[in-house]
C-alpha cells in the first residue's frame, strides 16, 4: 500500500514531482522515490507490507531502465504468475508483488489486467516508446486521478491534492455536479468535487502514446451476471451452494493475508466482518480488532465484536471520539478526503485507522462490501417489491437518499439533478432481475463512496484496509447468482447468511442489522460541535458562494429548532464548507 505521483509529457523536472508526492507522504511512511525520464516523472511513498527490504522499493525499474512502475496495493496472486515468468528468463531481486507486476506488464501489458486478483492504481511507462499505461484495479478499492496541465501534459495521482501540486491545476468547484454529492453523498463516475479532476473509473485503463490520451473499460462487474451461472455458481443443494460460497469468502480472506506484517481486522460484531475474523484467524496468531462505539449517543457494537473476538481469538479494542474532539478530526478528514467528507462515520473510520496504527498496525480487514455484492439492505427488498407492484424501475437510480430532494429544494431552488452515469449504470442492467440490478448499481455507484472512506481515512494515518468480500473472484460469483438467492420476500442476504451459519454462532444472525455510524444529529443541535458549525456558516460563509448565506442561515435555524432530518444536509454544508476552506476552493 503506498501513493504514487506522475507527469506525463514536456520535459517534466525532479522539483515537479517532489512537490507532488511532499502531498501524499502520509500515504507511505516508510520510504520515498524520483524517478525523471525525458518523457515522464514518476514519485512514489512507500507504505512496506511485503517485502520490506529495499528490493521492493519504488519506482521499480528493469535492469536497462526501459521501463518503470509506480504501484499503489495488493496484487494477491502475484505467486501465481512467478514460475511462467522465471521460465521466460526473470531473475527477481526479492520477493515483492510490485517486482511481479512490473514484469507481468513488461510480457503481457494492459493485456493481463483481468487476470490480476488485488487492490491496486498504477502507473508503467515504456521510455522507448514514450508511451504510458494507468490502471485501477476491478471493484476501485484503490483510488487514481489525472488531470490536464500545460502543453498537454497529464498529471496523476492517488489523492486529488497532489494534482494541485505544481501550480498547473486549479482546486475549481464542479458546481454542476453538487446537487449529487449533497443528494447521495459522493459524485458518481469519473467527475469529482473538482472541475478540474478526473476519476479513472474501476476497472479501467487509461493509455498515453503520441501525446494522445485513450479510456477503456478491462472489467465490469455486469459481465458475469450476464454470463449465467457457470463454475460452481449453481449447485444442486442449496447446501452445496451454501458451501460453495463459504469455500469462496474462506479463500479469498486466505488471499489477503498476503503480508510481512501483522494484519488486524475491524470489528463489528456483523456477518461480513464477523466472517471476515473468523477466517482470518484459522491458524494465525492472536489478532487485534478495533470496533468504534459512541456509547453516549447509543451506538455500540463494542460488546458484541468483543463476544466474537473471544470465540476467535481476537483482542477488540473500543474507538472513541469526544464531541470536542470533532472539529479538530474533521479538518484533518478534510484534508485527506479532498472531497467534502459527506458523512459522520467517515470520522469514526479514521479514529479506528489512527488507534490502529497507533498500536503499530499497518494493515486492517475490513467487511466492506457486502451489502453491496450479496443484498444485505432492506431497502433491496422494499424496493423490489415496490418496483415489482408499480413497474416504476426509478429506484435503481434514485433509491438512496431520494427523501433528501425536499430539503435541498430549500437551498437550491429548481436545481435538477442531473448525472448521467447512474441513468447510464441502470440501462446497462437491463434485462437482469430486480435484484441483481439493484446490486450492480450500487456496486457501481453506492459502494465507491464507501471505498473512498475505506483508502483515505486507512491511509491518513498510514494504514492499509483490505476488503475480502471485494475479491474480484468472489464477486464475479456472487454476480453469477440469481436475485432469489440473495432477497427472497424480506429477507436479505440469504445466500451469505447460509454461507455463514455453520462459521458464526447464531447470536450474529438474530441481532437487527446496524450499519456503522456515528451519531451526528445530537452534536449539531448544541455543544461544541453546533458552536463550530455556527462558528463557519453564520459569518460570510465561503460556501455562500453557492447558496444564499440568508437560506443557510435559516437553515441553521431550523435545525436549532429541532425540524426532523435536517441534520444530514446541515453537515453536508459545514463538510462544504471545511472543504473550500482546506483548499481554497474557487467557483
Amino acid at each position: 500500500m503506498c501513493g504514487l505521483v506522475g507527469i506525463a509529457g514536456a520535459a517534466p523536472a525532479r522539483e515537479e514531482v517532489a512537490a507532488m508526492l511532499a502531498t501524499i507522504r502520509h500515504r507511505g511512511p516508510d520510504g520515498h522515490g524520483c524517478r525523471v525520464t525525458a518523457g515522464a516523472a514518476f514519485g512514489h511513498a512507500r507504505l512496506a507490507i511485503v517485502d520490506l527490504s529495499e528490493a521492493g522499493a519504488q519506482p521499480m525499474c528493469t535492469p536497462d531502465g526501459r521501463y518503470t512502475l509506480v504501484y499503489n496495493g495488493e496484487l494477491y496472486n502475484h505467486a501465481d504468475f512467478r514460475p511462467a515468468l522465471e521460465a521466460e528468463g526473470v531473475c527477481f531481486r526479492g520477493h515483492s508483488d510490485t517486482e511481479t507486476l512490473l514484469w507481468l506488464l513488461v510480457r503481457h501489458g494492459a493485456a493481463v489486467l483481468p487476470r490480476l486478483n488485488g487492490i491496486f492504481a498504477f502507473a508503467f511507462h515504456d521510455a522507448l516508446t514514450d508511451t504510458l499505461l494507468l490502471a485501477r484495479d476491478q471493484l476501485g478499492v484503490k483510488p487514481l486521478y489525472y488531470a490536464r496541465g500545460r502543453d498537454g501534459r497529464l498529471l496523476f495521482a492517488s489523492e486529488i491534492k497532489a494534482l494541485f501540486a505544481t501550480g498547473e491545476v486549479e482546486p475549481r468547484a464542479n458546481v454542476e455536479d453538487l446537487v449529487e454529492l449533497f443528494l447521495f453523498h459522493f459524485i458518481a463516475g469519473e467527475r469529482t468535487a473538482f472541475a478540474t479532476v478526473t476519476e479513472l473509473l474501476p476497472g479501467h485503463l487509461l493509455q498515453r502514446a503520441d501525446g494522445r490520451v485513450r479510456v477503456a473499460e478491462y472489467w465490469t462487474p455486469v459481465t458475469a451476471a450476464r454470463e449465467g451461472p457457470c463454475d460452481g455458481a449453481a449447485a444442486s443443494t442449496p447446501e452445496a451452494a451454501a458451501g460453495a460460497l463459504r469455500d469462496r469468502v474462506r479463500d479469498a480472506v486466505h488471499r489477503q493475508l498476503m503480508a510481512d506484517v501483522p494484519i488486524g481486522v475491524m470489528s463489528s460484531g456483523g456477518i461480513d466482518s464477523g466472517l471476515v475474523t473468523a477466517f482470518a484467524t484459522r491458524g494465525a496468531a492472536r489478532l487485534r480488532g478495533f470496533s468504534f462505539r459512541d456509547t453516549a449517543h447509543d451506538y455500540d457494537e463494542f460488546h458484541e465484536a468483543c463476544r466474537l473476538g473471544e470465540l476467535f481469538g481476537v483482542d477488540v479494542a473500543p474507538v472513541t471520539i469526544a464531541p470536542d474532539e470533532v472539529p479538530a478530526v474533521l479538518e484533518r478528514a478534510a484534508w485527506h478526503y479532498d472531497e467534502p467528507i459527506p458523512r459522520p462515520h467517515f470520522l469514526a473510520a479514521y479514529a479506528v485507522a489512527r488507534d490502529a496504527r497507533a498500536t503499530g498496525l499497518k494493515v486492517l480487514m475490513s467487511g466492506e462490501g457486502g451489502d453491496e455484492v450479496f443484498g444485505g439492505y432492506t431497502r433491496y427488498a422494499e424496493l423490489l417489491a415496490a418496483m415489482c407492484a408499480t413497474g416504476d424501475e426509478s429506484a435503481l437510480v434514485f433509491a438512496h437518499n431520494r427523501v433528501a430532494l425536499p430539503r435541498l429544494a430549500r437551498l437550491w431552488p429548481g436545481q435538477r439533478f442531473g448525472n448521467a452515469f447512474r441513468f447510464w449504470c441502470a440501462a446497462e442492467t437491463a434485462g437482469l432481475d430486480l435484484v441483481n440490478r439493484q446490486l450492480l448499481v450500487d456496486q457501481r455507484t453506492f459502494l465507491q463512496h464507501f471505498l473512498q472512506r475505506s483508502d483515505r481515512m486507512g491511509m491518513a494515518a498510514s494504514v492499509e484496509v483490505r476488503v475480502p468480500l471485494l475479491d474480484p473472484w468472489l464477486v464475479e460469483h456472487a454476480n453469477r447468482l440469481p436475485g432469489s438467492a440473495k432477497i427472497e420476500g424480506t429477507h436479505t442476504k440469504r445466500g451469505l447468511k447460509a454461507a455463514a451459519r455453520t462459521v458464526l454462532p447464531a447470536s450474529v444472525f438474530d441481532r437487527p442489522k446496524r450499519g456503522f455510524d456515528m451519531p451526528m444529529a445530537p452534536l449539531l443541535e448544541q455543544g461544541p460541535v453546533a458552536a463550530y458549525l455556527d462558528d463557519l456558516l453564520l459569518a460570510q460563509p465561503r460556501c455562500g458562494v453557492l447558496f444564499e448565506s440568508s437560506a443557510i442561515a435559516a437553515f441553521v435555524r431550523d435545525l436549532r429548532a429541532g425540524e426532523a432530518e435536517l441534520w444530514k444536509v446541515a453537515w453536508m454544508l459545514l463538510a462544504t464548507e471545511v472543504w473550500m476552506r482546506t483548499f481554497n476552493v474557487t467557483v
